[in-house]
């Protein structure tokens, strides 16, 4: 098994074992809301990595120093748009090499000027060194 691979399955399966072992959020509601997105998160990876077309991506990946998965980012316009999403971040060990997190995060953006319509869009970013992970704040989110 190359290794791109064998990171995508190493990515997936942290994936369910963070929703499977993470803390629970303080409510009920919020727990099945945090594991549906995990599980959503995970299916946006593997069809990522299944993607003929995305060779690339399985490489930046083996690479990656963290990744954040979105599975759904929603924009709309009519004049004034806007788009939102939640997503997870996973950080890999450096003595390891295992995924560690998730960790949740939400965006959002609004736009002005001549625009009509709606989209769904799937976002994976690789943060590919420990100084991005630094520098964005990352990193110290899952200490």
């Amino acid at each position: 098994m190359n290794s791109a691979r064998r990171t995508v399955i190493l990515s997936a399966a942290a994936l369910s074992l963070a929703a499977a072992l993470g803390s629970p959020p303080a409510r009920a509601a919020d727990a099945s809301t945090a594991a549906a997105l995990v599980r959503k998160a995970e299916g946006t990876i593997n069809s990522f990595a299944q993607n003929r077309d995305l060779g690339d991506f399985r490489q930046a990946l083996g690479q990656a120093k963290g990744v954040l998965i979105f599975p759904q980012i929603v924009k709309a316009a009519e004049l004034i748009g806007g788009s939102a999403g939640k997503g997870v971040l996973l950080v890999r060990d450096e003595e390891t090499g295992a995924w560690t997190g998730p960790v949740f995060y939400s965006m959002v953006s609004a736009s002005l000027g001549l625009q009509v319509g709606a989209s769904t869009t799937q976002t994976v970013l690789t943060v590919r060194t420990h100084k991005a992970l630094q520098a964005a704040g990352l990193r110290d989110a899952l200490n």
